[in-house]
């Protein structure tokens, strides 16, 4: 290392200086709130903000606090927590947790948590694999309720205490092992039954390892936490666990397996995103506990949900979704003069997926009656436009197979908040 230099220590002090004036330094909050969902108070960051207040069919309004220590308090561990409470249930609800860095070259973290929530049917870890950057598997939010299209009543008590451990043996392959006990409470609005009888919950202790490889990928480790950017390979994660489930006085061990695999190509101006995950179960498990596709029922655009499916239309121990993006990236409008000079980008996607299901798992609990076989594939495609204003794309979707039961549209304009460079 060599001494700075009397000029560089002069832009560095400019810099100290001009970060702490006070309108600098909200904005350079309210920039990195953004991306992390925290607002930074010192030695204290409020949030996640987008959890702050919602409101459901369960919960009726619903209220959030909490926070997280910051890298001024400690670079090696961090303390999180929270607090919410639902006026039409009268209940209260929380996270804990505690994770701890070591400080070692190669990252490696262990974390405890415990948390005690409302979830959405659907809901689990499985889709942090795709986004990896996002602070919670959930997108029941304040963003979410602005542009619902239907009330949430897919909803139920999740009780989870949580710990992990993961080791980074060289840049671009980490294993994360994780040992859960899980408790799902029967959903108000479709409610456990087991022959007829009601079932008060089900439990589960679920053990998974989970393999994440990538290859020349660009990330950020700001103290304790990672923010992945980009690579031009695919990304792979690979999972494999199993454990116990407790029902009704009974119990029966289980398995599961499951991967994804995404990947941004260019190819030349244009640009191809795409994703593939598919998995199976064995062994018996209560619904809430397979996979059941990610529908939406928002006017919000979600890149690896299925924009044109409701929740809980399916249910599968079988499964296969593709998300397809081609970005033109101005290919057609650039030879436009009006619309090169507003800087408007095409944008095509493809979504499938195929799936099944055994009967045998509702001999732990009866499946909903919105649940329905899938006998073909479902197919949605859509087109639209990206880089409105630098910050918003607008696409039409198209559910062009499996019409749906429940009443879900077969078209829609959908919106989605995101920064183009």
């Amino acid at each position: 290392l060599e001494e700075l230099n009397s000029r560089e220590k002069m832009v560095t002090a400019t810099i100290d200086s001009v970060s702490q004036i006070g309108a600098i330094k909200f904005a350079d909050n309210v920039t990195r709130m953004a991306m992390t969902g925290y607002y930074d108070l010192g030695k204290f960051e409020f949030g996640p903000y987008a959890s702050t207040i919602n409101t459901n069919k369960v919960e009726g309004l619903h209220l959030f606090a909490g926070a997280r220590t910051s890298s001024e308090i400690s670079t090696h561990y961090m303390i999180w927590g929270g607090l919410g409470y639902g006026f039409r249930n009268k209940k209260i609800n929380g996270i804990a947790g505690y994770g701890y860095k070591f400080p070692t070259i190669n990252r490696q973290l262990i974390k405890f948590s415990y948390d005690d929530k409302i979830v959405r049917s659907g809901e689990n870890e499985k889709i942090l694999f795709l986004y990896e950057n996002a602070l919670s598997p959930t997108e029941n939010n304040l963003i979410s309720q602005v542009f619902k299209r239907d009330d949430l009543d897919e909803l139920f008590r999740e009780q989870k205490l949580s710990t992990a451990y993961e080791y980074e043996w060289h840049p671009g392959l980490m294993n994360k092992i994780s040992a859960n006990y899980i408790c799902h409470y029967s959903p108000e609005f479709y409610p456990f039954l087991s022959a007829g009888l009601p079932v008060n919950s089900v439990s589960a202790l679920d053990f998974m390892v989970d393999t994440r490889f990538s290859w020349q990928e660009k990330v950020i480790d700001d103290k304790f936490l990672r923010v992945y950017m980009a690579t031009d390979y695919p990304i792979i994660h690979f999972a494999v666990g199993g454990g116990k489930v407790f029902y009704s006085g009974k119990e029966n061990y289980y398995g599961k397996v499951f991967t994804t695999i995404e990947q941004y190509l260019k190819i030349g101006q244009t640009a191809f995103n795409y994703a593939i995950e598919g998995g199976m179960y064995f062994g018996k498990l209560p619904y809430t506990m397979l996979d059941i596709p990610r529908g939406n029922e928002t006017q919000g655009l979600f890149s690896y949900d299925f924009n044109m499916l409701n929740y809980m239309e399916y249910v599968h121990d079988k499964y296969l979704h593709a998300y397809l993006e081609y970005h033109l990236n101005g290919f057609v409008f650039n030879r436009l003069p009006l619309l090169r000079r507003i800087g408007l980008r095409e944008v095509l996607s493809a979504k499938g997926m195929i799936g099944s299901l055994n009967d045998k798992h509702q001999q732990i609990v009866e499946f909903p009656l919105s649940i329905s076989k899938m006998n073909n594939p479902y197919i949605e495609l859509g087109a639209g436009v990206e880089n409105i204003f630098r910050l918003f794309r607008i696409e039409a979707v198209w559910r062009v197979n499996n019409k749906s039961l429940l009443g879900a549209p077969t078209f829609g304009l959908r919106a989605k908040f995101e920064i183009k460079l």
